[in-house]
C-alpha cells in the first residue's frame, strides 16, 4: 500500500513544484520593497548627518587676485635669454609668501596659494578665510608684498644690466676701432697671397662668428643677472646667517650644475629619444626635486625669515643653469668657428681676409648699435622702478568655496541611496527565512498547498470575543488575565468568529479544497505540524477542521500535543476534561471521550497525565505507543471523513510526530512567513522523510497581504468584489 501511495503521489500534476525558471527582474523590486524601511532609514540617516555637517560646518571663503608676468624684454639682446621658468617662479614665490614673517605681518595663518592659469603667463594668488572681507583684504595686501618684493629685485636686477650693457658698449666700439685699423694695414700690405676670394667661405665664417658673439653676449647679460641676484642673496645672508643652510643646498646645486653641463653636451651628440640623454633628464629631475625639499625645509621653522632668500635661491639655480648652459654654448661656437678656419686654408688670402673683417666690423656696429639702444631703454625702466608683474584682475570680494552646500547634498544623497540599496541587499542576504511560495517550494521540494494571509482588518471585533467568552460560563480561561487576552487574540483569526468573506476563510477553503481533490492520496488523517511554537499550526489546525466541517464533512480534530495543549481551551473546555491521554492510558474507545462543538465538528482534547501516572509515562511515550495510537485512528476513521492532528513541532519533538506520522497520517507541514528559519525547515523535512512520513505539501502562514507575489490584487479589490458585505464583521 505504502508503495502504491508513493506512485501516486508522484501522478499528482497542479500541485507539483515547478521548472526552474530565470530569475524574474521582479523580485528584485519586490525583495527593495519588503526592505524598504533600511532604505528609507538609511536615506534619512545620511540626510540627518549631511544636514547636521552643514550646520556644523564653518564658512569658508576664498579671494583671488590675477597677476601677469611680463616677458622680460629689456634684458637681452636679440631674445630673452632668462629661461621662461613661470613655474619655478610661482614656487619661488608662493615660498616667499609662506614664509612665518609675512604670515605674521598679514596677521594671516592659512596657507597663501599660487597656481597657474592653463599655458599663459598668468598666475592666481588666492587667500581662503572665515570672513569674506578679511579674505579679500588679506590676499590684496600680499599682492602688495609681493609686488613690492619683485620691483626690489628687478631695480637690483636693472642696475647689474646697466654695468653689462656699458662695459659692452665699451667693448664692442674698442671692437670696431681694431677691425678698421686691421682692415687699413691689410689693404696696405703686399705679403700676403693672391689667391681668389671665396665668397662662400666668407660668409659661413662670418656666421658662426656671429653666432659664437651672439652666444657670449646672452651668456654675459644673463650672468650680470646672476650676479645682481646673488648679491641680493648675500644681503639676505647677513640677516639669516644660514651657515647650518648652505652646505646642503651647495653640494645639490653642484651637482644640478655638472648633471646640466652633462646634459648639454650628451646633446650635441646624441638625440633626444636616445638613452643617455633620458637618464641625465631623470638624474636631473631628481636632483631638482632634492634640492626643492631641503630649501623649503627652512620655512618650516616659526619665526625663521629665510623663505625670502629659499625663493631667491631657488631662482638662482634656474638662471645658475642657464648661464652654464650658455657659456657651454658659447665655447662650442668659439670652437666650431676656429676649427673651420683652420680646415679652410684659402680663408687666409687677401680678399677673404678683407671680406672677413668687414663682416666683423658690420656684427659688431650692429651689436653696438642694439646696445646702446637698450641701455636707453634700461635706464628708463629703471627710473620707473616698475615691477616685472601686474595686477589684472583685485580681490573685490570672497566667494564661498567650503562647505559647498548644492555638491555636498548632492554627494549625501548618493551616499544615502547607496548606503540604503546596501542595506537592503545586506538584510536580504542575513535573512534565511522562507517569504513567498516559490521560495518555499525551492527549499523543500514540496508543493505549496495553502497560503494564509495575516490581515488586521480581517479579525473579529475584539468585544465580540470577550463577549463570547464571558458567555461560556466559567469554561476555559476565567478573569482579564494574561490567558484570556491571549486566548482573545487568538479567537479574533479562528473560523469560529472571522467573517465567511473574509479572505483568511477564503484561503482556508482553497486549502479545504485541494485535500480533498486528492482525497485519494491524502486520505482521511492529516497530521499538522510546524518546526518551532508559534508558526500557526494550531491555528491551521482549527481553522481547517471548522472550513471542512462547514462543507459538509464530519471532522474530528484531534490534540496531540500533549505537552501545549490548546484545542479544550479554544473551544471553552476546561483544562481537566478528559482526552487523548486518558484514552491511551485505560485503554478505552473514544466515543466517551469527544466532544461535539459545532455541526460536523467533534473535537479530542489532549487531557491530562495523572501525577501518579506521570512516574511511569510521558507524552512521548503515550503517541509512540503506535498500537493504541493506531487503534484510535482506526476507530475514528470509521466514524469521520477526516481526522486532523494537531502535532508538537517536528523541529523540536521530533519522536511524536515521527511516530504518528508513521502511521498512514499526511503531513501538512506549517510554515510562517519571515520568522521560520530555512536551516530549521530543512532539518524538519529531513526528521520527517526518515521516518518515512508522507508530506502532502506545505502551508504559509501569516503571509503580509500586500505581497504582490501572492496576492496580485489588492485587499480593496477583494473587498469591492464581494460588496460591504465584508464590512459586516465590524459590527
Amino acid at each position: 500500500m505504502k508503495e502504491e501511495k508513493k506512485e501516486e503521489k508522484q501522478e499528482v500534476v497542479y500541485i507539483a513544484a515547478p521548472p526552474e525558471q530565470e530569475t524574474d527582474p521582479r523580485q528584485y523590486f519586490r525583495a527593495f520593497w519588503r526592505r524598504k524601511f533600511y532604505f528609507l532609514v538609511s536615506i534619512l540617516v545620511v540626510f540627518a548627518a549631511t544636514v547636521g555637517y552643514l550646520m556644523r560646518a564653518k564658512p569658508v571663503y576664498e579671494a583671488k587676485v590675477a597677476i601677469m608676468v611680463e616677458k622680460n624684454t629689456n634684458m637681452t639682446i636679440v631674445e630673452a635669454i632668462k629661461p621662461d621658468n613661470i613655474d619655478t617662479d610661482i614656487e619661488a614665490k608662493r615660498i616667499y609668501l609662506n614664509s612665518p614673517t609675512i604670515k605674521k605681518s598679514l596677521a594671516y595663518s592659512g596657507e597663501i596659494k599660487i597656481t597657474k592659469r592653463g599655458v599663459s603667463n598668468i598666475f592666481e594668488l588666492s587667500v581662503t578665510g572665515g570672513e569674506p572681507g578679511k579674505a579679500t583684504e588679506t590676499a590684496n595686501k600680499a599682492t602688495s608684498i609681493l609686488l613690492k618684493s619683485d620691483s626690489e629685485k628687478r631695480k637690483m636686477e636693472l642696475e647689474a644690466v646697466l654695468e653689462f650693457l656699458t662695459s659692452q658698449t665699451e667693448k664692442f666700439n674698442e671692437e670696431v676701432r681694431n677691425k678698421k685699423e686691421e682692415l687699413a694695414k691689410i689693404m696696405q700690405g703686399e705679403d700676403l697671397s693672391s689667391e681668389p676670394q671665396d665668397s662662400g667661405l666668407v660668409q659661413a665664417f662670418s656666421k658662426k662668428k656671429e653666432e659664437a658673439t651672439k652666444a657670449g653676449i646672452e651668456a654675459g647679460l644673463a650672468e650680470a643677472q646672476l650676479q645682481a641676484l646673488r648679491k641680493r642673496i648675500e644681503q639676505r645672508r647677513t640677516v639669516v646667517a644660514d651657515a647650518k643652510l648652505t652646505p646642503q643646498v651647495e653640494d645639490l646645486r653642484k651637482r644640478l650644475y655638472q648633471e646640466q653641463n652633462e646634459l648639454s653636451d650628451a646633446l650635441n651628440r646624441y638625440t633626444e629619444e636616445h638613452p643617455t640623454v633620458l637618464r641625465l633628464k631623470e638624474k636631473i629631475a631628481s636632483t631638482q626635486r632634492q634640492l626643492k625639499t631641503e630649501q623649503e625645509r627652512f620655512s618650516q621653522t616659526e619665526g625663521d625669515p629665510i623663505s625670502e632668500l629659499n625663493s631667491l635661491l631657488l631662482e638662482e639655480t634656474q638662471l645658475d643653469i642657464s648661464v652654464q648652459t650658455l657659456k657651454q654654448k658659447e665655447k662650442i661656437l668659439k670652437g666650431l668657428a676656429e676649427k673651420f678656419m683652420n680646415d679652410h686654408p684659402a680663408m687666409g688670402a687677401k680678399d677673404s681676409l678683407i671680406s672677413q673683417i668687414k663682416g666683423e666690423e658690420e656684427i659688431a656696429r650692429s651689436y653696438l648699435s642694439q646696445l646702446q639702444t637698450r641701455y636707453a631703454d634700461v635706464s628708463i625702466e629703471k627710473e620707473l622702478k616698475s615691477s616685472g608683474m601686474s595686477v589684472i584682475s583685485p580681490a573685490d570680494h570672497a566667494a564661498l568655496v567650503r562647505p559647498k552646500k548644492k555638491l555636498v547634498l548632492l554627494i549625501g544623497g548618493i551616499l544615502g541611496i547607496f548606503l540604503g540599496l546596501g542595506a537592503v541587499v545586506f538584510a536580504e542576504f542575513l535573512d534565511s527565512t522562507v517569504r513567498t511560495s516559490e521560495q518555499a517550494r525551492e527549499l523543500t521540494g514540496l508543493p505549496v498547498v495553502g497560503v494564509i494571509p495575516d490581515i488586521a482588518l480581517e479579525a473579529a471585533p475584539h468585544r465580540k470575543v470577550m463577549r463570547a467568552l464571558s458567555d461560556r460560563n466559567g469554561r476555559g480561561k476565567n478573569g482579564n488575565g494574561n490567558g484570556k487576552e491571549e486566548l482573545a487574540a487568538f479567537l479574533e483569526k479562528s473560523m469560529l468568529f472571522l467573517n465567511p468573506k473574509s479572505r483568511v476563510a477564503e484561503a482556508y477553503r482553497s486549502l479545504a479544497a485541494a485535500l480533498r481533490a486528492n482525497r485519494e492520496i491524502v486520505g482521511n488523517v492529516v497530521l499538522i505540524t510546524s518546526s518551532l511554537p508559534g508558526e500557526g499550526k494550531t491555528t491551521t489546525a482549527v481553522n481547517l477542521a471548522v472550513t471542512l466541517a462547514r462543507s459538509g464533512s464530519r471532522v474530528v480534530l484531534v490534540d496531540a500535543d500533549l505537552h501545549r495543549p490548546r484545542i479544550h481551551e479554544i473551544f471553552g473546555f476546561p483544562g481537566s476534561t478528559p482526552g487523548l491521554a486518558e484514552m491511551i492510558l485505560k485503554e478505552e474507545e473514544p466515543s466517551s471521550f469527544l466532544r461535539k462543538v459545532v455541526d460536523n465538528l467533534s473535537i479530542l482534547c489532549a487531557g491530562k497525565i495523572s501525577d501518579e501516572d506521570s512516574l511511569n509515562f510521558g507524552p512521548s511515550d503515550l503517541l509512540s505507543n503506535q498500537r493504541l495510537m493506531a487503534k484510535i485512528i482506526s476507530s475514528l476513521k470509521e466514524e469521520f471523513d477526516y481526522v486532523i492532528l494537531d502535532c508538537p513541532p517536528a523541529g523540536l519533538i521530533t519522536s511524536e510526530t515521527v511516530s504518528l506520522a508513521q502511521l498512514g497520517a499526511s503531513v501538512l507541514f506549517v510554515l510562517r512567513t519571515g520568522s521560520t528559519k530555512s536551516s530549521m525547515i530543512k532539518k524538519t523535512k529531513e526528521n520527517l522523510e526518515t521516518a518515512g512520513a508522507n508530506i502532502f505539501g506545505v502551508v504559509l502562514t501569516f503571509v503580509n497581504a500586500k505581497n504582490k507575489e501572492e496576492y496580485p490584487y489588492s485587499y480593496a479589490k477583494y473587498n469591492s468584489y464581494y460588496g460591504s458585505d465584508v464590512d459586516d464583521r465590524r459590527s
